[in-house]
């Protein structure tokens, strides 16, 4: 993963709110990303998506463990990036 930095208040928002550090791992490998109104980029995962990255032949078995495991926890998060740093996190 490209590093990312993480402002305090993305830390802070990511304990608030259950994210763990593999659920932000995912969301932004395989997340599809969006204009944000404000600037940046939200990412979210949708349950198409994660179905179509599961069949795909370029994802590894492990991280198709992961994306099912986490599939449910996954479609209800958003990253916000700006550049290459973390903004925030929320739950929709």
């Amino acid at each position: 993963m490209k590093h990312l930095h993480f402002t305090e208040h993305a830390m802070e928002r990511i304990r608030q709110r259950g994210f763990s550090s593999e659920l932000v791992e995912l969301l932004y490998l395989f997340g599809e990303w969006h204009h944000a109104k404000e600037g940046g980029f939200r990412i979210r995962l949708t349950h198409k998506l994660i179905n179509i990255l599961i069949k795909s032949k370029k994802v590894t078995a492990d991280i198709k463990q992961k994306l099912k495991a986490n599939m449910d926890r996954l479609v209800h998060k958003v990253l916000v990036v700006e550049g290459d740093t973390l903004v925030t996190v929320f739950n929709c």
